[in-house]
């Protein structure tokens, strides 16, 4: 039997889906699809600042997906600006190396997102013996990050991985079909969300874990010290 993991960048994701295809991912749809590549998903978990994205939390829980929380931080920039840096790809980073070390019995990893970041993690998967699934959006993922991969799938092959969005709002009276300023990494994806029949006071409150790590190479070091 082989057992799969899961690790879905979805800040990444929902963007992508929401300005190239005025849709919101299905991540049930996205689950089935990854049985084509295993016997039994054994962890399936969806990153992102819920703070800010708390109205996708239900439709997260309910395909059978934690929600891990990235808090963004805020940075001083130029001209006394601040800037908001994402953690996301830093724990998700982190979390599939420590499945990598700690869980044997997984074989696959899925990654969903567009993001060539993860391409060296991908990369070292790989040369630990383990099949690597890339799921992104058709026209946000990023070529090398699908070349690094045993396998990929555009989410638009997937049937039933796309909701329309049809014009939703986020209950302030912002049309969020429209493209959302970028956030700060290399594929200038987004930060804020809206779902179907947003409430903006639920999930207010939510005590999500907030796990803390360091960069991309602290946690390569880190592999590289279990090994040893």
């Amino acid at each position: 039997m082989s057992d799969i993991a899961i690790f879905a960048d979805h800040e990444n994701i929902f963007y992508s889906c929401l300005n190239n295809e005025n849709s919101f991912p299905n991540y049930e749809a996205v689950r089935q699809a990854a049985h084509e590549f295993g016997d039994r998903v054994a962890f399936a978990a969806c990153y992102a600042d819920w703070d800010k994205m708390s109205a996708g939390i239900r439709f997260v829980v309910a395909a059978g997906f934690t929600p891990r929380m990235c808090p963004d931080t805020k940075t001083s920039g130029s001209a006394g600006y601040q800037q908001r840096k994402s953690s996301l790809d830093n724990i998700l980073a982190a979390e599939m190396m420590e499945t990598l070390m700690h869980n044997p019995n997984i074989e696959v990893f899925v990654l969903v997102s567009g993001d060539r970041d993860y391409i060296p993690f991908v990369n070292l998967l790989r040369r630990e013996g383990k099949t690597v699934v890339v799921i992104g959006e058709e026209r946000s993922v990023a070529r090398d990050l699908r070349e690094a991969a045993d396998s990929y799938i555009y989410l638009q092959q997937i049937e039933g991985s796309l909701r329309p969005a049809h014009g939703r709002s986020n209950g302030q009276g912002n049309d969020l079909t429209r493209q959302a300023p970028p956030r700060s990494n290399s594929n200038n994806t987004d930060v804020s969300e809206s779902e179907d029949d947003f409430d903006p006071h639920e999930d207010q409150g939510r005590n999500l874990d907030k796990p803390e790590c360091g960069g991309f190479e602290q946690a390569a070091q880190d592999l590289e010290s279990g090994e040893s």
